[in-house]
């Protein structure tokens, strides 16, 4: 049986959602409207976020650049993801929205900012 307590981010409300598994079935209680039971359920059964990472870059002066998922991922993807990229350098020029990173598990990380030679 799993069970969970936490805030609902869906809207301005911040409900205090109570979700629970009893015998293979759902149930999310404190939630004030349906995209907060809809939230109760994916925070049980498979919790996502969107990430941003920093990864190293050569060719500019700056040294990093943020980079960030183009989807939620699941949230037991997200260390090994930065593992993955921390060996990894990026070279410039990068402008903002290119793919600089594609998982396996279809995880796609994406540039924020132009990023120049020099």
């Amino acid at each position: 049986m799993k069970k969970m307590e936490f805030t609902c981010i869906v809207c301005p409300r911040g409900c205090q959602l109570n979700a629970e598994e009893i015998d293979g079935a759902i149930q999310v209680s404190g939630n004030s409207c349906a995209r907060g039971k809809e939230y109760g359920v994916s925070e049980l059964l498979n919790p996502v976020r969107n990430a941003t990472f920093n990864m190293r870059i050569e060719g500019s002066s700056k040294k990093i650049v943020a980079v960030k998922t183009t989807q939620p991922m699941p949230v037991s993807s997200i260390l090994e993801i930065a593992k993955k990229i921390k060996r990894v350098k990026l070279k410039a020029p990068l402008k903002e929205g290119d793919i600089v990173c594609e998982d396996t598990l279809g995880i796609r990380l994406m540039v924020t900012s132009d990023i120049s030679i020099g």
